[in-house]
């Protein structure tokens, strides 16, 4: 009882000699009992970091030093792949530049399974656009929406063990 009652009384007047930092200190204290998603986001909740839920928009209540939250975007994100040099079907050589337009459904996934989505997606649909564009002929190439359903049917294939391998790393 004495040690509790010593240690409130070194605590509380070294508060008093120091308000400020026991001002950062509580309420970085109380900033760890919750966080905010936002709109356009999604948060997944880890206890003892393990994956327990996926959180929507909003205040969500936390046990410090127990919980984290990791957030990710949800809404599209574009991303502009690098140049990359193809050689078609017809044996044409082209300088190809795409923009990728992605939404993330499965925030678990998103956050756990894949070490960096951006740079995964980045990499998925470089070889994407390599894979379609090389079997490839010159009336294909004519046909941009064509092209277009090709990669769309090769990132959904994304969901796959083998091309996900590729994309964690």
């Amino acid at each position: 009882m004495e040690l509790l009652r010593w240690l409130v009384d070194h605590v509380a007047g070294w508060a008093r000699r120091h308000p400020f930092e026991a001002f950062v200190i509580v309420l970085a204290f109380v900033r760890l009992m919750g966080t905010t998603v936002e709109t356009g986001w999604a948060g997944v909740l880890f206890t003892f970091g393990r994956v327990r839920r996926v959180l929507a928009p909003g205040f969500h209540p936390l046990i410090p030093l127990i919980q984290t939250v990791r957030k990710t975007r949800i809404r599209s994100i574009t991303l502009d792949l690098p140049r990359q040099r193809v050689t078609t079907f017809d044996g044409l050589v082209f300088n190809v530049d795409a923009n990728v337009v992605f939404r993330v459904e499965d925030p678990h996934s998103a956050l756990i399974e894949v070490d960096n989505i951006k740079r995964g997606c980045r990499t998925l649909m470089a070889l994407g656009v390599h894979e379609v564009l090389r079997a490839a002929t010159q009336e294909m190439l004519a046909d941009r929406k064509g092209l277009d359903e090709k990669l769309a049917a090769f990132a959904q294939s994304g969901s796959s063990g083998e091309i996900r391998g590729r994309v964690s790393d």
